[in-house]
């Protein structure tokens, strides 16, 4: 257990069932589990970059400019990497709706890459001195964005 655990706080895990509950519920299950893959792969991609390497820039709630831009990059390419997926091998409850090799599908992954780096940055914590767990806010927000970014990309 982390010491914030110990010492009586939930456990990140009840963030993270909470966080991907509402994904689920509020939003359609290819929005839902696109959202999940980044809080799987860009929220450790983020630690890992602003942890392991040398930090240009560290701000004072944590978070670093390679953290930032490692959880960018992961989540761009996991957008790509699962629409191209889903195309081209007509999983159907998981289509976007973007063609393979298209430039809105391209848009797409670099900006839902930038919006969860952008989340996973903390910019309420910021901007607001709100602290909301990242566990939560990344699936529900980048729910909100990919759908309304699909929408306005194809229709």
């Amino acid at each position: 257990m982390r010491k914030e655990e110990i010492e009586g706080k939930c456990p990140g895990a009840v963030y993270f069932l909470f966080g991907t509950a509402c994904a689920f519920v509020l939003f359609e299950p290819c929005i839902g589990l696109l959202a999940l893959l980044h809080l799987s792969f860009g929220d450790p991609a983020a630690a890992h970059f602003g942890i392991n390497t040398n930090t240009i820039i560290r701000y004072k709630h944590g978070k670093s400019l390679n953290g930032f831009l490692g959880a960018f990059a992961v989540c761009t390419l996991v957008t790509w990497t699962w629409c191209y997926c889903c195309e081209a091998f007509c999983l159907e409850e998981f289509k976007s709706g973007f063609e393979v090799d298209s430039v809105e599908l391209m848009v797409y992954s670099f900006v839902s890459g930038l919006v969860t780096a952008i989340i996973e940055f903390g910019p309420l914590e910021l901007l607001f001195g709100l602290s909301i767990n990242d566990n939560v806010s990344i699936p529900v927000v980048t729910s909100f964005f990919l759908r309304n970014l699909r929408q306005s990309l194809i229709g």
